[in-house]
């Protein structure tokens, strides 16, 4: 039994160290400073994404309230043009114009022998 004891090798037991190995400061600090810059460019670039989103929207809302104002007012002459070509449309009208002449300016067809031609 003591041959077989012998025979096999002693298991080597590693101590943890008390302290864990120096990294090198330089390279942790930089990265820890980069992935710090990373983050706090992110949060601006989401703060930014969100300041933006609220401004177009804005904009958005008054653009379309402008447009429904210009509609309206293009609503509004039009119906004003359509109401000045019947006005126009009526006094066009040889009759109509016949009896303003009579009526408002006592205008009358004058005799055929009072009709003077004059040559150009």
């Amino acid at each position: 039994m003591n041959a077989t004891v012998k025979s096999m090798p002693q298991q080597q037991h590693y101590a943890l160290p008390l302290s864990f190995p120096k990294l090198n400061l330089s390279w942790a600090v930089l990265h820890r400073a980069k992935r710090s810059w990373i983050l706090i460019m992110l949060v601006i670039a989401v703060f930014f994404s969100g300041l933006l989103t609220v401004y177009v929207q804005t904009i958005n809302y008054q653009l379309t309230s402008k447009k429904q104002q210009l509609l309206t007012q293009q609503h509004q002459l039009n119906n004003q043009w359509n109401e000045l070509l019947q006005t126009q449309g009526a006094l066009a009208n040889q009759s109509t114009i016949s009896a303003i002449a009579t009526n408002k300016f006592d205008m009358k067809l004058p005799n055929a022998k009072d009709i003077i031609m004059i040559r150009a």
